[in-house]
């Protein structure tokens, strides 16, 4: 397991899990009543093979796109 999958499992995921997100890989996704989406991903930066450099990135996506 990688830095950061284990951070993800150790710290990240409870709590997304938590707030009601679902995770899929490093992604995690949160859906509201009327279908608008809130995604949060995480993804590694090779910088430093011995840390676990990364970036979240996140976005909203509205009911619309999805149609």
């Amino acid at each position: 397991m990688t830095p950061l999958d284990l951070l993800v499992k150790q710290h990240a995921a409870p709590v997304l899990k938590a707030a009601g997100f679902k995770k899929s890989g490093r992604a995690f996704r949160l859906t509201a009543g009327n279908g608008d989406q809130a995604v949060l991903g995480l993804a590694r930066h090779y910088v430093d093979p011995h840390a676990a450099v990364f970036e979240v990135g996140c976005g909203i996506v509205p009911a619309p796109y999805w149609e």
